[in-house]
This record gives C-alpha cells, structure tokens and sequence, in this order.
C-alpha cells in the first residue's frame, strides 16, 4: 500500500508477487484519483515521469495552524467539478505503466539539473537494477570540481565483481542505458561498492558514497602554489571563477573543472587586470597558470592573435582541422584530445574578429579562403584533413571545395552533425511556399513518432523552440528590446550575425569527393533526410554515415565524447 499521511492514509495497493518484474504501487482505492502532473500542473502521458498528486474523499483539510504549508501542499483540483474540490502534492516522482499501474521512482528532491536538463535519478536508478548482474544502484550528481556536474552509478553486483572485469561490464551497461535512456542520463562514472553506506535508520547514506577515482587522481596530485606576481594574478582570478580555495600552477583549467562560460569569465577579468585581450582559445595551447603566465611575462608571438589554434600540434600522423559551430566556441573540442590517438595532430580554426580588433568576415568563400591562408602557411603540402562542426561545416566544404581547385590532397572532409540544408534565402518565394508545403506531413509523421518514444525532451525542446520563434517575432515588431551583452563581449553578436548572414547568401555547389558525417544518434528536431542530413547531394562519391551517441548538442561533451573520438579517429585512419 502506498500513501501520505495527508490522504489518511493509504490511497493506492496492490499484491506484490515474486514474479512481478517490477513493483509498482497499483492503482488507487475507491473514491481516490491519483495524477501524474509537470510543474505546470498539466498532465503527462504514460510512460513520463512527473510528480504524483493525490484527489479523492481521503484528501485532508490541510496542516493545523499552517496556512502557508497548507496553501504550497493542498492545491485546488483543475480536474474536477467541483470548486472546493483540492488534491495534495506528495513530492513523489512517479509514472503510469502501460497497464495502468502507478510505479512510484522515489522522492521529488531526487530530480537534479545537469547541463539545462531535468533528470529523475530514480529512473536512473531503476535503468541500473534491470541490468543483468546489478543487485543495487543509486545514482547521484556529483559537482567535486566547480561547474562540473556529473552523473555517477554505485553498483553492488551479484556476484562480485573484480576491477577489471568491472570495466568491461562498464561497457555493455552504457550501451543497454543508452538504449533505453536519453544519452544525457546516461551516467558519467561507474563506481562498484561492495555494500551502499546505510544511516542509522535504514536510509542510503549519500554524504558516504566516496568520490570516483576520477575525481581522486586530481586531488592526489602534489601542489606546487603561485610564485610569480603574474602567476598569483591568474590563479586568484580562477580560483574566483572555478570556486576553489588553491590553483596548483601546473594543473589543466578543464582538469579544475574549467568550460566555455567560465573561461568567458577568467578572459573577461583577466583583460580588466592587464589590458591583454586574450582569445577564449588561448586556454588550449596555455592551459596552466605557469603556461599562461609566462605568455602573458614574454609577450611571445601567440599574443598576436590567429584563425589557427594549435590544440595539440604532436603527432606524426596527418593533422586534423576543425572549425568552430555558430558559437565561436573551439573548447567545445577540448576533450577530443583525451581520446584520440597520441599520434593524431588536432588544430582548430576560430573566428576573425575574435580578438575585437579584426573586421569578421561575412562571406562564406572569404571566410575558408582565410582559414586557408594560415592552414597552408603552417602546412603548404597536406595532404588535408578538414571537419566543421554545425555551421563549420559549410566553412569545411567550401574549404574542401578551394583546396581540390588548387590541385591539393584532401584526404577527409568531415562533417560533424551538420545539415545540409541550403538557406532559404537562396529560393524563390514559389519554391520557398512548395517546400513548406511538402514538409508538412512527413514532419507531422516525425513529430508523432519523436512524441512517442521521447516525450518530454521533445516538448521540451519544441516549447524552446516555440519561445524563441515568439522573442524572435517580438523584437522584429520592435516591442522587445535586444539585451545588452555583457561588457568585453560585445564583438561576438557582432561575429554572429555576421555568419548567419554568410549561410544565408551562400550557394551550396558539389564536392568531388567522399562526406564521412558524424551523425548524433538522438534527435530532436526535424530534418528533411534523417540518413544522411542533406549530404548525398552534395558528395559526388558518396556519403560514409557515422553514428555518435548524445544529440547536437551533447554529441562533444562527456560522456560521449570518448565513444566521438573513437569513431572520428578510425574514420581518419582508413580515410
């Protein structure tokens, strides 16, 4: 039996039988409703995860002497006739099966925020234990190292298992999650527990569960502090920016935690402090305090500012280069170098005007033949290995496409999930109109199917898209104001507009050669050709389809890039 108090005192039941798969809490008493409702007190399908409220002649009046208590927990109840009609809010997190029955997933203080999305870890959690040798689980999001928040699984398996073959268990869990599970909730880390910490009345002790080796190897590491004015300058800067007590000067800013958003952060107060303009990517070549100190003590020639970001130059094999997404952003490629080959050289191509001096660029050809110009003054022979990330990709095929007409050897053109879908700028309205029709019912189709098997990340990410068509509709009638960008950031909307600008007027033409795509496995948006993105048109000699897991967005970040890196780098190989 399952029920609050506050319902008095059981309002669900059902007989548990050794047999039951699963064991839920059945479904509700007489004269009992129970709802599975989203934070806006609508109701969610079978198979979503809301909270579980509760209706019905057993409901209480409310708290005794607590009006507020009483007004946050006894909620009127949209769904009945009657007005004074209310229903209480258990705080539970629970779903409907397909047979009707309610399968309670544990407490609402369980649902946690990783990387923008809501995650119940409690699904997680139930993913785990319906794996084969997993006898208990819990799943908790762990932030050891500032701005970093992770996914961990604690495991007790049955039988025991020993380390080795522990991680390579490892292996077949993820996948068989990602099966069932958004690759966001797939957890980072694996750790095996012997027994879960227990607290004196029975309960998983959470503050016991130990750290991931992961997380140790970087505690563990001998401490070497700031000695230089310059170097006790950048450490208290990120010491602020990544909430941390010490720096130690050799450590790696993503090691201590470091992303994008904060390295905008540690920029920005670094040029206040000296008056350098340093460029976000600046922190791949100079990841430590001691390396970025000493750049900034020497004034060496990386100072002056580059397209051409060396993020590992060693290697004896052919280099790869990558150019950034619409965001600019080249720290999205960081972890890459983790798990391609030591061999592999890797240079990324950034924007001009990054540096708020330089004038961005606006057309699509004048952007690769730059890129270009500092590519082949750092290798003038090739042979080439190019890809583009999102918006980079169309930089990556016109690049392609200017170096085959100069007689060089591009040996991969890669394109990293990106659509190769022309701008409609480029359409007559006639076109534009029969294109929009067409669309409509294979994209009803799409939906219908995305709705189905992942619901709520496909309204949420429809609801997104809903509010920033609505902004986008308001400021173009002039009744929003655009915000203002942050001090020292203005010169990236300006970079922006002017590479939207550069798609919208640029002409797609065929590439005399072969596209390996690296296609995200989720998607959550609608594209015309979900095999091969538009590309088929474009290589004369063919498409090879990759598939990576995570979504466009996710598709670089742990914990999917290792299995990125894994394909990018055999794709290079037998290219």
């Amino acid at each position: 039996m399952y029920g609050p108090t506050e319902t008095t005192i059981y309002s669900t039941g059902k007989q548990i039988l050794a047999s039951d798969e699963i064991i839920t809490i059945g479904r509700p008493i007489q004269n009992t409703q129970v709802y599975i409702l989203d934070e806006h007190l609508n109701r969610l399908p079978e198979g979503s995860v809301g909270e579980i409220y509760i209706a019905g002649d057993g409901v209480a009046r409310g708290y005794l002497n607590r009006p507020e208590l009483t007004r946050e927990k006894f909620v009127p109840n949209p769904f009945s006739t009657s007005k004074k009609s209310t229903m209480y809010r258990t705080g539970d997190l629970g779903k409907f099966m397909p047979d009707g029955e309610i399968h309670c997933l544990g407490r609402i203080d369980q649902q946690v925020k990783v990387r923008g999305y809501r995650i119940e870890l409690g699904e997680i959690e139930h993913a785990l234990v319906t794996q084969e040798g997993v006898s208990e689980a819990v799943v908790v999001a762990r932030e050891d190292r500032p701005g970093d928040q992770r996914l961990i699984a604690y495991l007790v398996t049955t039988p025991p298992l020993s380390e080795g073959a522990f991680r390579n268990q490892i292996l077949i869990w993820r996948r068989q999650l990602q099966e069932n599970l958004p690759s966001y909730m797939v957890p980072t880390d694996f750790v095996s527990l012997a027994q879960l910490p227990i607290t004196p009345n029975g309960k998983i002790d959470k503050n016991a569960l130990p750290k991931p080796a992961s997380m140790l190897a970087v505690e563990h590491r001998t401490h070497t502090a700031p000695s230089t004015e310059t170097e006790k300058l950048i450490a208290v800067i990120w010491q602020e920016a990544l909430m941390l007590d010490q720096i130690d000067i050799d450590t790696d800013f993503f090691e201590l935690g470091g992303h994008s958003m904060i390295a905008v952060q540690v920029m920005t107060q670094l040029e206040k402090e000296t008056g350098k303009r340093l460029p976000l990517s600046i922190l791949l070549t100079y990841p430590t305090v001691r390396k970025l100190a000493q750049l900034l003590q020497t004034n060496e020639k990386p100072t002056t500012w580059t397209s051409l970001v060396p993020i590992r130059p060693e290697g004896n094999k052919d280099p790869l280069y990558i150019i950034h997404g619409i965001g600019l952003n080249l720290l999205n490629f960081s972890s890459l170098i983790s798990y391609l080959d030591p061999e592999q050289p890797i240079y990324g191509l950034q924007a001009k005007g990054l540096d708020g001096k330089d004038e961005p660029l606006d057309k699509m050809e004048d952007i690769a033949a730059f890129y270009l110009s500092e590519v082949l003054e750092q290798n003038p022979n090739g042979p080439y290995a190019i890809a583009g990330y999102s918006f980079g990709g169309y930089v990556a095929l016109e690049m392609a496409r200017q170096l085959k007409a100069m007689g060089k050897e591009v040996k991969m053109l890669a394109m990293f999930d990106t659509n190769a879908q022309e701008s409609d700028m480029n359409r007559s309205m006639g076109d534009w109109l029969m294109r929009k029709v067409l669309r409509q019912f294979p994209k009803l189709i799409w939906f219908t199917r995305s709705l189905i098997q992942k619901p709520i990340q496909t309204l949420k990410y429809q609801q997104g898209y809903v509010e920033w068509k609505f902004d986008s509709l308001l400021k173009a009638m002039g009744l929003r104001e655009e915000p203002e960008p942050e001090v020292g950031l203005e010169h990236l909307n300006k970079i922006i507009e002017k590479h939207e600008y550069a798609f919208s007027h640029y002409t797609m033409k065929p590439y005399d050669g072969i596209i390996d795509l690296f296609k995200a496995q989720v998607r959550l948006y609608f594209v015309d050709d979900s095999k091969f993105l538009g590309w088929k048109k474009y290589a004369k000699k063919g498409v090879r389809v990759h598939s990576v897991p995570g979504d466009h967005q996710l598709m670089l970040l742990p914990p999917n890039d290792k299995a990125f890196a894994e394909a990018l780098q055999r794709a290079l190989d037998q290219a």
